[in-house]
This record gives C-alpha cells, sequence and structure tokens, in this order.
C-alpha cells in the first residue's frame, strides 16, 4: 500500500533535490574559489567540470589516475566503536584483501587549516553496494576534495551485499 501521497512524495523530492543543489553549489563554490577560478559561472557548468574532473570510469580508468594521497590533510581512520556504524567483516568467499576481514572503520580526512567552525562533506563511496571501502580506493579521491574544498571529508564503511544484501 501506498502510504505517502505523490503531493508529499513530490514535496520531500523537491525538498531533497534543492538540499543537495546547495550542497553541490556549496562544495564547488569552495574548490573553485580556492583554485583561484571564478565561482560565477553557471551551476550545471561548475558541476560539469568537477564531476568530468573525477569521473573514475571503471577500473581501467583508475589504474590510470594518480593513486596517491593527497599532501596538505591528515587522514585519520576512525573504528566502529567510534562511530556507532557496525563492526563488520567480508565472508571469506568475498575477500579481496585483509582490510575485508575488519570492516566499518570511517576515514576522517581533514585539510591543514580546517578548524571547528569550517563546513564538512559527507562522502557516500560508489560501488553499488558491493565493492570497495574508503580505505581501499577512495582516499585519493576524498583527500583530494578535502584539499580542493578546504572542507573536512568523513567517509564512512557500509555493509555491502551480498552478505547483507
Amino acid at each position: 500500500p501506498d502510504c505517502v501521497g505523490s503531493d508529499v512524495r513530490d514535496v520531500r523530492h523537491a525538498a531533497w533535490q534543492a538540499y543537495i543543489d546547495a550542497v553541490v553549489d556549496l562544495v564547488v563554490r569552495r574548490v573553485y574559489d580556492r583554485a583561484g577560478g571564478t565561482a560565477h559561472v553557471a551551476r550545471a557548468d561548475r558541476v560539469g567540470v568537477v564531476l568530468e574532473r573525477n569521473a573514475l570510469g571503471g577500473a581501467r580508468r583508475r589504474a590510470e589516475l594518480d593513486q596517491s594521497v593527497a599532501p596538505g590533510v591528515t587522514i585519520a581512520t576512525v573504528p566502529p566503536s567510534v562511530t556507532g556504524f557496525p563492526a563488520w567483516s567480508r565472508r571469506e568467499d568475498y575477500v579481496l584483501a585483509d582490510a575485508d576481514r575488519d570492516r566499518g572503520h570511517a576515514d576522517w580526512v581533514v585539510p591543514d587549516g580546517a578548524d571547528n567552525a569550517t563546513p564538512r562533506i559527507l562522502y557516500c563511496h560508489g560501488g553499488g553496494y558491493e565493492y570497495y571501502s574508503p580505505q581501499d580506493v577512495y582516499r585519493p579521491a576524498t583527500s583530494r576534495l578535502a584539499r580542493a574544498s578546504g572542507m573536512p571529508v568523513l567517509a564512512f564503511d557500509y555493509r555491502l551485499v551480498p552478505e547483507f544484501g
């Protein structure tokens, strides 16, 4: 049964879309301002440039990208006991690395010069809910995002399918 009418869903969707647009604008503006660019270009152009520059495009493209962590950031791995996210491990037949046996950590990526008043970014990593974690392939991306925006980034690890599907 449909518990929420379509009008309510439309309002919620519009509110979330406006919120997401505002967050994207803030992050993109900070990246442009810190790079000496202008934040006075059309929003779609700014988002397109950022997305184009950061698109991974699959494993082949990932191998071509610089996998080093950006300078000027500090990365702290925060255990599940501190974050409140559940600790978990991959089933043995899905383990690809030792890190798969100790999951649920978050990376707190803080750029030099950030303080408690600096806005923060919550980074939900990709992988289709099946692969990866903040600690394996996303540190280069989150460190560059933190450095470029001047904003701390929290990248959390979540349970993956098929173990929890």
